[in-house]
């Protein structure tokens, strides 16, 4: 018996095999061995911001501790 499979099927078994080939490529790959934890090049604030209605929004602000680099913000 001949099995004729519609274009469909093709772009499934495709996409499911190239799937299952990233998902076991990503498990084998490590982050960087020196890695930098951000706390130590970010400094961390917080503030009580007022608004209009009398409500005070909680904001974080992460400032970088290197001010030799420029950055885009």
């Amino acid at each position: 018996m001949k099995i004729v499979l519609k274009p469909f099927a093709y772009c499934f078994l495709l996409v499911l095999s190239l799937g299952g080939a990233s998902f076991f490529v990503s498990g084998q790959q490590s982050g960087p061995a020196g890695q930098i934890n951000p706390a130590e090049r970010y400094a961390k604030s917080e503030y009580q911001i007022p608004m209009r209605d009398g409500v005070k929004l909680h904001t974080v602000v992460y400032a970088p501790k290197d001010a030799t680099t420029t950055y885009p913000f």
